[in-house]
Parts: structure tokens; sequence; C-alpha cells
């Protein structure tokens, strides 16, 4: 349990070091030109973004489950060990892959660079909550790449080790996921020069997938921990 909690928390982690949502929202700070009309609508587009990230991330969430519940547990029965087994060799995959991006210096190098301008133009420009709200919903969608593997593994620990707290470990952890965009918006709720936070993570984006790298390691460990202690989840 300590260790299936250090897993889920290591996800949480993972998913606010990645700067393409928080850095996405912040560009809709353009809108407000210190009057009281664009500040409230900026709060309204930034919520909307929130709120389209989040639907994403429920939908994203229940789409794994259903796949891992009624795939890889049923119609193909594989064992707790094996899923774990395969679950550890992707991770590593991915560990190396995002390394030699780092080593290439390359931005979201997952994302084709003409979507990403697209979205980054759509946020500078929308003045629609429906647009914010689908904003928020494709910065989900752009980073599957890389949250793939670690929201299934959430998927897979929510469902062997926290099923009887199912609903909230999937409630809490959603919402954990979107502390990078609920501070964004605090901040610019307070009038905090939120630009300066935009080229702050622009600056340190390097650090950002070295850390991204570094829990991934950490979450690595606590599986392969996990599995040499208990031969898979039960």
């Amino acid at each position: 349990m300590i260790v299936s909690g250090g897993i889920v928390i290591s996800i949480v982690i993972f998913y606010n070091l990645l700067s393409l949502p928080a850095a996405s929202m912040i560009l809709m700070s353009g809108h407000s030109l210190g009057r009281k009309t664009s500040r409230q609508r900026l709060n309204h587009l930034m919520r909307s973004f929130i709120y389209g990230h989040l639907f994403a991330l429920w939908l994203l969430i229940c789409a794994l489950g259903f796949l891992v519940q009624n795939y890889l547990l049923i119609k193909f029965n594989l064992t707790n060990k094996l899923i774990w087994l395969m679950t550890l060799s992707l991770i590593i995959i991915q560990i190396s892959l995002m390394i030699i991006t780092i080593f290439r210096r390359q931005t979201h190098p997952w994302i084709l660079p003409a979507v990403k301008k697209f979205l980054f133009t759509r946020c500078t420009k929308t003045r629609s909550g429906v647009e914010a709200f689908s904003l928020g919903l494709s910065a989900v969608i752009l980073q599957l790449p890389t949250i793939l593997l670690p929201m299934t593994l959430f998927v897979l620990v929510s469902l062997q080790v926290f099923y009887n707290y199912l609903l909230t470990t999937i409630l809490l952890a959603s919402l954990a996921m979107l502390i990078n965009l609920l501070a964004t918006y605090f901040l610019q709720k307070r009038e905090t020069n939120t630009i300066r936070f935009h080229k702050s993570i622009i600056k340190e984006h390097y650090f950002l997938q070295i850390m991204t790298i570094i829990t991934l390691i950490i979450i690595t460990v606590l599986i392969f921990t996990h599995i040499i202690e208990s031969g898979g989840i039960a």
C-alpha cells in the first residue's frame, strides 16, 4: 500500500512538471489590459481552460480503466506480475527516449511544431469560454505520448490497490494534477506578472524535463521494489 501510494504521488508530481498546459494557459493573460472587464474575462477563460483539462483527464482515466479492466485483466487474462513487468519495461524505454530529447535540446518533441503553434496562437487570441474549454482538453490530447504510460500505471494501481476507494482516488489525484494550472490561475487573479512566470517556464524548460525523468526513475524503482517484494499486486 505504501509503495503504491508512492507511485500515485510520483505520477501526480510527474504530471505537474509538464510545462505545456501552464505555458498554454498563461498566454491567455495577453487579454488582460488592466481593465476590470478584461480581468473578469481572463478569469473566465482560464477557468474554462482548467475545466476542459480536468474533463479530458477524467475521460482519459475512464477510457484507460475500461481498456485495462476489460482487455489486459479479463480478455487477455494477463497475470499481475506480467502486466507490471511490461509497464516497467515500457517506462524504461520512455525514460531513454526523454533523455535523448534532452541531449538534442528539443522542446516538446512529441508534438508537431505546427500543432503546438496553433495551440499557443489560439490561447493568445481566444475570446470564447467554449474555445478555452476545448483548448484545455486539447492540451491533454497533445501530451498523450508522454502521459499515456504513467496514466495507465495510475489506473492499474487504482483498480488493483485502491479499488474500495476508486472514485475518491481518481478525484483527488486528478485535482492534484491541476496544481500547476490552479497556481497559475491564482497568481493571475492576484494580478501577479504571469508573463514573467511564462518566461521562467521557458527558461527552465530543460530543468523541468530533467525533473520529469527523475520522477519516472523514482516510479521505476517503486515498481521494481513492489515486484521484488510481492511478485505483483494481488
